[in-house]
C-alpha cells in the first residue's frame, strides 16, 4: 500500500521534522518523479495514459477540496472568515465564501487536466503523480486528524484510489506480451 506509506510519511515530515503543509509538496515531488519513471515504462502508450490519469488527478483533488468545504466549522456557513484550512490559497477563497471556494475548485480542476494533457509525458506523470500525493494526504488528514476516523479510513481510501489507478491507467497484459519483452 504505497499510498498508505505515503500517508505516514508525509506525517512524519510534517509533525516530528516540523515539515508542514509543504511535507505534503515535497512528497508529492518525492515520489512524483520516480513513479513518473517507472510507470511511464509501463503504462498505456500516448495520450491515452494522460487522459486517464489526468481524470483520476482531478478526482483526487476533488475529493480532497470537497473534504475541505465539508469540513468547515458550523460558524463558516455563516461567517466564512471562520474557515478552518492550512492551505493558504484555499483559505484565500473560503473566507470569501463556499461559492467563491466552489469556483475555485473547478477553475484548479480544469486546470490542473489541461496541464496534464499538454506537458509531455514523463512531464505529465510528474505532475499527475505529484497531485496524487498531495491531494491524497490532504484528503486523509480530514479522514485522521479533524473527523477521526483512523488509519483505517485512510487505507480504505489508498486501497480505493490504487485500484482506480491500476484499473484505469494500465492496460492489462496478454501473456504473448510478456514474451515479446523479453526480447
Amino acid at each position: 500500500m504505497t499510498l498508505g506509506h505515503v500517508y505516514a510519511g508525509t506525517n512524519w515530515l510534517a509533525i516530528r521534522w516540523h515539515g508542514g503543509i509543504l511535507a505534503s509538496a515535497i512528497y508529492g515531488l518525492g515520489l512524483g518523479i520516480p513513479l513518473a519513471i517507472a510507470v511511464g515504462r509501463v503504462a498505456l502508450a500516448g495520450t491515452e495514459i494522460k487522459r486517464r490519469l489526468g481524470w483520476i488527478a482531478v478526482a483526487t483533488l476533488l475529493i480532497d477540496l470537497s473534504f475541505t468545504l465539508l469540513g468547515q466549522p458550523n460558524s463558516y456557513w455563516l461567517r466564512p472568515g471562520t474557515a478552518y484550512e492550512g492551505n493558504v490559497m484555499s483559505r484565500y477563497f473560503l473566507v470569501h465564501g463556499w461559492w467563491s471556494f466552489a469556483g475555485y475548485a473547478i477553475v484548479y480542476a480544469l486546470g490542473l487536466f489541461v496541464t496534464i494533457r499538454a506537458l509531455p509525458q514523463f512531464a505529465s506523470l510528474t505532475v499527475a503523480f505529484y497531485f496524487l500525493v498531495a491531494d491524497f494526504d490532504g484528503a486523509s488528514n480530514w479522514l485522521f486528524f479533524v473527523w477521526r476516523q483512523g488509519m483505517e479510513a485512510v487505507l480504505a481510501y489508498a486501497y480505493l484510489l490504487s485500484v482506480a489507478l491500476v484499473t484505469l491507467a494500465f492496460e492489462p497484459q496478454q501473456p504473448d506480451d510478456h514474451a515479446k519483452e523479453r526480447r
